[in-house]
């Protein structure tokens, strides 16, 4: 099949951070058994990807810049996803007006490399620092739930003193 090779180790970060998602949106919403469950188990049922993301995006827990680069990520992975035309960098980003300007700039490449490989090393650097963002996400989220709950411990601990 045209372009797999060069959509394989895109969708695999994909498969990655999706995963990911689904095992941390489970957790913080304590669903069980999230393999099985119906909105992050692997049926067609399943909540999409764009979906898990705009929860996290609900929770207003990204900035721009780092939503931004969310974006991106999706848009390229949704044309490598379900574009058969998108069978190389150059012809996903042609269906993804602005955004190879956009890319290129915010992850610069030698320019003695064809387009191709700056598009693919640019593409591969986004996907990198979206897997960092979602990790840090996740760890944004535990803090603050953490802190939630010591703030209701410490609360509920006062109030029973002062009955004592």
């Amino acid at each position: 099949m045209t372009g797999m090779d060069n959509r394989s180790s895109y969708l695999g970060v994909s498969l990655l951070i999706e995963s990911s998602l689904s095992k941390f949106l489970s957790a913080l919403l304590d669903i069980p058994d999230s393999e099985n469950s119906i909105s992050f188990g692997n049926k067609s049922s399943a909540l999409s990807f764009r979906a898990k993301v705009n929860l996290l995006l609900d929770m207003k827990i990204f900035n721009k810049e780092d939503n931004w680069k969310l974006e991106k990520f999706m848009e390229i992975r949704n044309q490598f996803m379900h574009n058969f035309e998108a069978s190389s960098y150059g012809k996903c980003f042609s269906f993804l007006s602005g955004a190879k300007e956009k890319v290129l700039k915010e992850y610069p490449q030698d320019q003695n490399l064809p387009r191709e490989d700056q598009l693919k090393q640019a593409s591969q650097k986004l996907a990198s620092e979206t897997l960092g963002i979602v990790q840090k996400v996740f760890s944004a989220v535990l803090g603050r739930k953490v802190i939630e709950a010591t703030q209701i411990t410490l609360s509920k601990i006062a109030k029973a003193s002062h009955k004592v």
